[in-house]
């Protein structure tokens, strides 16, 4: 695990390592053969959750300088929480093993931190890993997908670590959501962000997409999705246009994203979905 004090270069074998931000929350993914005994440490300024996602290790004794100390051997899924501030340490040993690591600077978490844990089952942060490490970096739709999970991340992590104030929620404004229906159907091929769509609300990221979900029923990655797939129906009825040029043209990165979202969809791929609209 790769955040915090790093050991000599010759006691670590990672194999594969890619990492990025969204929403100022830092993701690591990375493979790494522990063949051989591997000293793991962690002590960073950043909340870390580090997601164990594939592989098994054979032994791994893990200790914090103020916190639990166990033998305990992840399976997939298994979270270990490693608060700002603490010195974490483990050896381990076993095959390839991939992780992710979820740094989320402490601000974001205002007045609540986590406890250092060990083994933590917490399926949405398991799963909204997974689908983080599926984001592709060149597709602005992917980019907005990445920026909602991570506030998702954000919201889950404050309400699972302990309670949280009671505040008023503000809604959108009538005005706020025509403009919004407004800006995604104008150009919903545009590379839209959380940041320039709470812009126009006139409200911060956070109270934005709670406030968004409220008054449409969805996130605002899906409602582009949906404006998206709703302005191809219209090429593929009404032009002679192929799919790659309608893909490209409301926005997906390649045919065969426009075709997966078409079908999660609709039932069908474009050209069935074609071919059913010609012949009604």
């Amino acid at each position: 695990m790769a955040s915090g004090e790093e050991q000599v270069e010759a006691q670590r074998t990672v194999l594969a390592r890619h990492a990025f931000k969204a929403r100022g929350i830092g993701f690591t993914f990375a493979r790494e053969d522990i063949g051989k005994p591997t000293d793991w440490r962690i002590a960073s300024d950043d909340h870390v959750f580090v997601i164990h996602r594939a592989g098994r290790l054979n032994r791994m004794e893990t200790v914090f300088e103020n916190g639990p100390a166990a033998h305990v051997l992840p399976e997939v899924g298994d979270i270990w929480i490693i608060p700002a501030g603490a010195r974490y340490a483990a050896l381990a040993r076993g095959g390839t093993v991939d992780y992710c690591e979820v740094a989320i600077p402490a601000a974001l978490l205002g007045d609540r931190a986590p406890s250092a844990r060990l083994a933590v089952r917490d399926p949405f942060l398991h799963h909204a890993a997974e689908r983080m490490a599926a984001i592709d970096p060149d597709d602005a739709l992917s980019l907005l997908l990445s920026d909602t999970l991570a506030e998702g991340i954000r919201l889950h992590v404050m309400q699972t670590i302990g309670i949280r104030r009671a505040q008023r929620k503000r809604s959108l404004a009538p005005a706020a959501r025509r403009a919004l229906v407004d800006r995604i159907e104008a150009a919903p091929d545009a590379p839209h962000t959380l940041a320039e769509l709470a812009g126009v609300a006139q409200m911060g990221v956070h109270e934005f997409l709670a406030a968004f979900r409220t008054a449409f029923g969805m996130s605002p990655h899906q409602y582009v999705i949906r404006r998206r797939i709703d302005r191809a129906k219209r090429l593929l009825a009404d032009t002679r246009e192929n799919v790659t040029e309608i893909a490209l043209s409301v926005g997906f990165s390649t045919p065969s994203h426009f075709s997966a979202a078409f079908r999660a969809h609709t039932g069908l791929s474009p050209r069935d979905w074609r071919r059913a609209a010609a012949s009604t």
